[in-house]
């Protein structure tokens, strides 16, 4: 049998309760440091220490609909909501790291291929080469809107979309 090695990913969250909605009640939780660089920093040289081979941020472009009921208690008692802009989260971890490999998500349906390329060739250069994408289509129609549109493209035409689009990353990345 061949030498296997398990890899280790971390996930990271930028939302008001990280990774629990229960989070922010434990007494030693650091979730009312959510907006600050430190606590991104300390969290990424945890994992670099517990030798995790990257990081991965999950990014919502918008906040989830809910009932008004819902809203509420998902507004009192936390719930899963990014807040910071993941690239920038992950350059500043970059910063308090030398090995983690450092991925967030970007949707090919809300952003331009250009916007894409340059973001993630900016933070692999500040990273030294160690940035990931996650590749998605977006999935809610509160995300479309918040970029004015009043919905996401059918599925198909999204994944079309996503094919043109890493084509064109690619080759934008090609000519550096």
């Amino acid at each position: 049998m061949p030498d296997r090695k398990m890899h280790l990913l971390g996930h990271v969250c930028t939302g008001p309760t990280a990774h629990h909605s229960g989070a922010w009640r434990h007494p030693e939780s650091d979730v009312h440091e959510i907006l600050g660089p430190e606590r991104y920093e300390r969290v990424a040289q945890l994992y670099e220490a517990g030798f995790f081979d990257g990081v991965f941020i999950v990014d919502y472009q918008a906040i989830p609909r809910f009932r008004p009921d819902e809203l509420c208690r998902t507004l009192r008692l936390g719930g899963q909501l990014s807040m910071l802009e993941p690239l920038l989260v992950l350059a500043t971890m970059a910063r308090a790291t030398k090995h983690l490999g450092l991925a967030a998500t970007m949707s090919t349906t809300l952003n331009p291929p250009y916007a894409i390329a340059r973001a993630f060739a900016t933070l692999d250069h500040l990273s030294g080469g160690r940035a990931g994408w996650n590749i998605v289509t977006s999935a809610q129609d509160a995300e479309a809107r918040n970029y004015g549109l009043d919905a996401l493209p059918a599925k198909d035409l999204r994944y079309d979309m996503a094919d043109q689009v890493v084509e064109a990353c690619l080759a934008l990345w090609d000519t550096c």
